[in-house]
């Protein structure tokens, strides 16, 4: 149902409804006990950040090498070098298994949960490009991540709904 090529006037129709926020939960994700055993093995793997905001995974944790993916602000404005697009137009250009994808706070803090078929479909073929292109792990937290990628391998202890480490062969 939500297998269909998005065009790009219907992907600027979404992004105008997708929040400004230029913030993320990494501040808080980085210190939960579970996942820091991951958080430290990125330094072994390439990562790709989508939607680091304020707080890159890199800021906290040295990665082999990170592609952080925000639509909305230029380069350097926090800090960063950020890839000026969104993270399903982004992830469908990587390779298959090439990265950790790191997501954090995004579905539900800036993709909103506007409930319309055109949303539905961009956030279930991001998850799709989510498990294509991540290897080892993914680190997706998220109000509705168990929604559109299943119960993560290690989750959070008050709730499986906002994901977490997802393990890939």
């Amino acid at each position: 149902m939500f297998d269909y090529e998005i065009s790009s006037g219907n992907l600027s129709m979404l992004r105008r409804n997708w929040l400004r926020r230029e913030s993320s939960m990494m501040k808080t994700a980085q210190e939960l006990p579970a996942f820091i055993p991951y958080f430290s093995e990125l330094e072994d793997h390439d990562v790709i950040e989508i939607g680091p905001g304020q707080n890159p995974v890199c800021r906290f944790f040295r990665c082999k090498s990170y592609r952080g993916v925000q639509p909305f602000v230029s380069r350097g404005e926090l800090g960063g070098d950020y890839l000026l697009t969104d993270g399903l137009s982004y992830l469908k250009t990587e390779p298959d298994n090439s990265a950790v994808v790191c997501m954090v706070g995004l579905d539900d803090f800036v993709l909103g949960n506007f409930g319309s078929n055109l949303h539905q479909a961009y956030v279930f073929q991001l998850a799709r490009e989510i498990r294509r292109v991540s290897h080892p792990f993914a680190i997706v937290l998220g109000g509705d991540a168990k929604t559109w990628l299943g119960t993560a391998d290690i989750g959070l202890e008050l709730s499986d709904r906002w994901g977490g480490v997802y393990l890939f062969d």
